[in-house]
């Protein structure tokens, strides 16, 4: 069960493609700001990973962003 609200879709750079979402994953923050949104039950930044049908081209987000 997905409890987050839904999001705006991702377009692809390079083609405009509506992206698919393939994986949430989770890794340590990088900067002070992503320190701030870490998933106090996860331990760390959930980063929705995103891929193009047109090129193959992968495009994360975090979870935190809004566009």
């Amino acid at each position: 069960m997905n409890d987050t609200p839904a999001r705006k879709p991702m377009r692809c750079a390079h083609d405009g493609a509506k992206l698919n979402h393939h994986a949430t994953l989770i890794r340590d923050p990088l900067n002070r700001e992503e320190a701030d949104s870490v998933d106090p039950v996860a331990d760390g930044v959930l980063i929705e990973v995103h891929a193009c049908p047109k090129c193959g081209r992968g495009h994360p987000r975090t979870t935190g962003a809004s566009t």
